[in-house]
């Protein structure tokens, strides 16, 4: 018996210290002590809820998985692909809810969220990532013209929803291109039974070439607060003319509508 106690002693003692080193947000065991003890503390964060929901918008590591919390009430886990783990979260009395979780917020800045874990001895941590290329800090549409932020649009959008289909409704990157009324409105379907259906922008009948050939073919700007944009998306096997429709809004164009071309 004393013999096994020893080995198991000799074994805490050779791993415990690798797995401190190993921790997946690279924190030192000074700061994860620091943790152990805030977490088995009374400490509540002091800030709103509705503070605590703008920081938590945006792109996050545990270490283990990326995700996308959007201002929408939805997460994502990182990559985005169909059928990936996603879920809704909500901020009430300092407890972040996602499901039938939650857990309270005992320290939270731009940069890392810590939530209490009350079955283990550290707590949660969010650390802030920059997001992927791509999403809103890289693509987001500058809205100075109509044709740019169609244009902005579809050089990320195409190629993730000949991925991913019409759950493309749901990327973050969206609300910065969509008016909010009809982002809400195709959103709202997508998460019904039978969903949106077809892939907005695109139909049911595309080319994947449509990514890389696509280009403005006549553009029109009515000087009342909207405008036109035709794009061509050209492949060997299908051409498509789409009309785009926008209006100008306090955060610039967006885009309200799109209808196909009769050739």
């Amino acid at each position: 018996m004393k013999i096994y106690l020893s080995l198991l002693v000799c074994f805490a003692l050779i791993i415990g210290p690798n797995v401190l080193a190993e921790d997946r947000l690279g924190t030192s065991p000074k700061e994860l002590d620091r943790l152990r003890l805030l977490n088995a503390s009374d400490k509540v964060v002091t800030m709103s809820d509705q503070k605590l929901s703008k920081l938590m918008v945006g792109t996050w590591t545990t270490g283990r998985h990326d995700y996308v919390y959007r201002p929408d009430g939805t997460w994502q886990m990182l990559p985005i692909e169909l059928g990936g783990t996603n879920g809704t979260w909500s901020i009430t009395d300092r407890n972040l809810i996602e499901g039938k979780t939650k857990r309270l917020f005992i320290e939270a800045d731009e940069e890392l969220l810590v939530l209490k874990n009350t079955e283990g001895a550290y707590p949660y941590r969010y650390a802030k990532i920059t997001p992927p290329l791509g999403f809103p800090n890289d693509a987001a549409a500058k809205n100075d013209e109509p044709d740019q932020v169609v244009l902005d649009l579809l050089k990320w959008y195409l190629p993730v929803s000949f991925k991913i289909g019409s759950d493309v409704i749901l990327d973050e990157r969206m609300d910065d291109f969509i008016d909010s009324d009809t982002l809400a409105k195709w959103r709202k379907s997508q998460r019904s039974e039978h969903g949106y259906g077809a892939v907005p922008f695109v139909g049911q009948n595309y080319e994947e070439a449509w990514a890389n050939n696509h280009k403005i073919t006549k553009k029109k700007n009515h000087g009342d607060g909207t405008a036109e944009i035709i794009v061509r998306y050209s492949a060997p096997q299908w051409t498509q003319d789409l009309k785009f429709l926008l209006v100008k809004t306090n955060s610039g164009w967006r885009i309200k509508g799109y209808e196909q071309v009769a050739e």
